[in-house]
């Protein structure tokens, strides 16, 4: 809707979304995180991360968070 866009739009957040697929790396599994939406983030390779699910949706945070 219009409004969801011009809060996404006032946050800085909007065109930020996008599809990724899970992969499977070793016993785990793993997904990319896009390059738009880890340099809005500004996440660095190698950073600590805290995972945990929420609602049926999986949250990371880092220590910046």
């Amino acid at each position: 809707t219009k409004k969801i866009e011009e809060i996404a739009k006032k946050k800085g957040i909007w065109g930020l979304s996008a599809t990724t697929k899970i992969t499977k790396t070793g016993n785990s599994l793993a997904f990319r995180i896009p390059k738009k939406i880890a340099t809005y983030l500004q996440l660095k390779d190698g950073e600590e991360a805290y995972v945990h699910p929420e609602d049926h949706k999986l949250i990371i945070e880092t220590k910046s968070s």
